[in-house]
């Protein structure tokens, strides 16, 4: 999962992986459940220029294919493993 921080006022993204154990206590998931966090690892720090190109590349591939834009971003958002809402900011402007 790629996070964004900021450090010394420069974006970095943060790839993390995040281990939990499911308990249920039903039959069923849906009856009674939870999760328990086990371990977060932080497996690299990235920079804009090593995180971006790709998804902007892929985003403009996916549309260029006929995909919607808003398909495309949560398409994209899942392969990423980042939220929408961080490839849409990608997109965005400046």
């Amino acid at each position: 999962m790629l996070i964004p921080i900021t450090h010394e006022g420069k974006r970095l993204w943060a790839d993390i992986s995040i281990g939990c154990e499911k308990y249920i206590y039903m039959n069923t998931v849906e009856d009674l459940s939870h999760y328990i966090l086990t371990n977060a690892r932080v497996e690299a720090v990235l920079t804009d220029e090593d995180v971006l190109p790709s998804i902007t590349r892929s985003v403009a591939m996916l549309t260029n294919e006929g995909a919607s834009l808003e398909d495309a971003v949560s398409r994209v958002a899942t392969c990423y493993r980042i939220l929408p809402a961080y490839v849409e900011e990608i997109l965005a402007p400046a």
